[in-house]
């Protein structure tokens, strides 16, 4: 099979060569990040799988990752033990909160945003417009924060 390296990775590994390695299936051999020929800016990997009962010649040599021989050749196309990463338990009850943004990011003067947006009509799509100077809330007893 040739593939992109995405093969190995994420929620394409785990729906492919993950579930393949999972009901008997072997890969028999992997060449990982082969610059495709030509002018394509672009890497492949190379794959072999071997699932026992359903070839006519079962594989007598060990597997081969990038031109050595290995005991085992993973889901992630490596050499390590098949394993899935498991929560540890002494985070168990922690979170994470993610990126958080703060500041107003990236900002164009008026004039500015819209040249680009004249200049061609998809800019507009990304360009957002946003009061820099917020009308203020009178501060009283009836606008008190809550909590």
């Amino acid at each position: 099979m040739v593939a992109t390296n995405t093969i190995g990775q994420g929620d394409t590994r785990e729906s492919g060569l993950a579930l393949i390695l999972r009901h008997s299936g072997a890969i028999t051999f992997a060449r990982r990040f082969v610059k495709w020929p030509q002018t394509a800016n672009v890497e492949v990997n190379l794959v072999a799988i071997y699932k026992s009962g359903h070839a006519t010649v079962s594989p007598r040599q060990p597997p081969v990752l990038d031109g050595r021989s290995v005991g085992h050749v993973s889901s992630r196309l490596d050499c390590d033990p098949e394993a899935e990463p498991q929560r540890l338990r002494q985070n168990a009850g922690k979170g994470f909160r993610g990126a958080s943004l703060r500041g107003i990011g990236f900002v164009l003067e008026r004039d500015e945003a819209e040249r680009l947006s004249a200049k061609d009509h998809r800019n507009k799509q990304c360009l957002l417009t946003r009061s820099l100077f917020r009308r203020r809330r009178p501060q009283g007893p009836r606008c008190a924060r809550n909590g």
